[in-house]
């Protein structure tokens, strides 16, 4: 495997298959530095990864919350005392205590990664019946914070064993497929993880077991560990499961499961390299009239970029149609709730305002202002899910426009090379939708306020009461409309973004198929033996 390593080495290196190039990286360090092997716990945001890990390692290391916590990679492994090291991404190393992981690993605290870490490593004395593992808890992926998907999927390459935590409540979907998918090229042991079973009886528990296991193998042409989890309910029974199947055996097989992955990795590499080749090998068997005849043939009019960019602004503008009235629609069912909550609570904090009308009417402005901003926070909390369909709905449209594209072009690639490409999946980068921002009004139409002395408020105290509380209404109707109007512009941007991110992407694969096309490096005969030797040594 090293001498076969080498070879198909030096082949993408001389080529420039730079989009190889990571994979390399990943296999020569896994070469040279062996002592671990990483077990990646993988999943959708919310899906249950660090408690799974806090609950296997018997002690709360990692943050968990009820929005999307985790933003950077931890790795958690036996050492000889407790430390924690944050490594950044200049390469300067700070070691902190354990209540501050938070700090560095938390959306809430170190929102975007603001603060550039590249990874967090905490050694744990009390786990050396791991030894030799790491667990590596991931970012969740698909959530609205574009940059976790992005920190998740950039490590891949580096996984040894995937655990990959679906949760029962919305068990296997579209992004989990894709996700075992993209992953199988970089490991060899995928194992599934059910979690929050606890939430669903026993009979129900089965029935959803049963469905992910028969659609997986239906999909994947491949039977999964599929073992079920819950940190509440029967934890210690469902944690010596996965101890006794899936984590034992590879510490007491060590050097042999490390050999395994590693050997998987340049399996892939090889398969990959083989693809590029193909596609070299075909175009120097043509002089260069046959290469201008099949650059249109491949790259037809439907793939002419123009063409494309224009189909991608009709999808644009008609998705940005369509969110207002969905986003008005979520919030809007709150506001009776909303009116009468605010209501009821200024009827108790008012009877303490005892200052004049000046300043009680300043007092309004601030209290409206900090309860709406709070209550609308909550909405926005337990309408997180809506909002993150509507933009997964319209991201779903441009990632099915990407589809067709591969597949027309890969689709002439096969008809006229008889090449068939390897399938690659696209994600967009998704940004995150900010905190609402409140707007009020003053609370008189002309500074009444500033006559107060006019208005002595032990007289007048309950007729401004009954004045602030139809106010209540009018500010939470007008913050309605204007947090809708902020959040439509905040998806009309994502959608931009996602068409500016899919032309992007077109243009590339465009340049790309055109460049290999229109060059022959070598004769033919030349990359005809170089895939035989591959094949021979594979």
């Amino acid at each position: 495997m090293n001498e076969l390593f080498k070879k198909v080495k030096n082949i993408c290196y001389s080529n420039n298959f730079s989009s190889l190039y990571r994979q390399i990286e990943s296999i020569e360090n896994k070469m040279k530095d062996g002592n671990f092997i990483d077990i990646a716990i993988l999943g959708q945001f919310k899906s249950g990864k660090s408690s799974f890990i806090n609950s296997l390692l018997g002690e709360k290391i990692l943050p968990v919350g009820v929005i999307p916590v985790t933003s950077v990679i931890t790795r958690i492994f036996a050492g000889d005392k407790k430390k924690v090291n944050v490594i950044f991404n200049d390469n300067n190393l700070e070691e902190v205590s354990v209540n501050a992981i938070d700090n560095y690993i938390t959306e809430k605290k170190n929102p975007k990664n603001e603060k550039n870490v590249f990874l967090v490593d905490v050694q744990m004395p009390d786990i050396s019946e791991y030894n030799k593992l790491r667990f590596i808890d991931t970012p969740g992926i698909g959530s609205f914070f574009k940059h976790n998907t992005e920190t998740t999927e950039n490590w891949f390459s580096e996984i040894g064993v995937a655990i990959v935590t679906i949760s029962a409540e919305r068990p296997l979907g579209e992004n989990e497929i894709n996700l075992i998918k993209e992953i199988s090229e970089h490991c060899p042991e995928i194992v599934i993880l059910l979690t929050k079973v606890d939430l669903f009886a026993d009979e129900q528990v089965e029935e959803i077991f049963d469905y992910v296991k028969k659609s997986l193998q239906k999909e994947f042409k491949r039977n999964f560990q599929v073992y079920c989890y819950s940190t509440v309910k029967e934890c210690e029974s469902y944690k010596q499961k996965i101890q006794e199947d899936v984590i034992f055996p590879l510490v007491n097989k060590f050097d042999s499961e490390q050999n395994r992955i590693i050997e998987h990795k340049i399996r892939s590499l090889v398969k990959s390299t083989l693809n590029y080749l193909q596609i070299e090998y075909k175009i120097a068997q043509n002089n260069e009239i046959q290469k201008l005849n099949l650059k249109e043939q491949i790259l037809e009019e439907q793939l002419n970029k123009s063409f494309l960019a224009q189909e991608l602004r009709l999808i644009a503008s008609n998705q940005k149609g369509q969110t207002r009235e969905k986003v008005f629609d979520i919030l809007q069912k709150y506001e009776n709730q909303l009116v009468d909550d605010l209501r009821k609570k200024f009827k108790e904090d008012y009877k303490s305002w005892n200052e004049n009308l000046n300043k009680v009417a300043r007092k309004f402005e601030k209290w409206i202002k900090e309860n709406l901003t709070i209550q609308f926070e909550k909405i926005l909390g337990a309408e997180y899910q809506q909002f993150a369909e509507i933009v997964n709905s319209n991201k779903k449209h441009f990632q099915y426009f990407i589809k067709s594209f591969r597949d027309r072009l890969n689709s002439n690639i096969e008809k006229v090379l008889n090449v068939k490409m390897l399938q690659e999946d696209f994600e967009f980068e998704i940004k995150a939708l900010k905190k609402p921002n409140i707007s009020i009004s003053w609370s008189f139409e002309f500074h009444l306020d500033l006559i107060w002395f006019l208005f002595p408020m032990f007289i007048f105290k309950n007729i401004f009461r009954r004045h602030f509380l139809n106010l209540i209404e009018y500010e939470v109707n007008k913050n309605i409309h204007r947090v809708t109007s902020e959040l439509n512009l905040k998806i009309h941007n994502l959608i931009s973004e996602y068409e500016k991110q899919a032309l992007n992407y077109i243009s590339n694969e465009l340049k790309t198929i055109e460049s290999v096309l229109s060059r022959a490096k070598f004769e033919s005969k030349h990359y005809l033996d170089l895939m035989n030797s591959l094949r021979l040594e594979e």
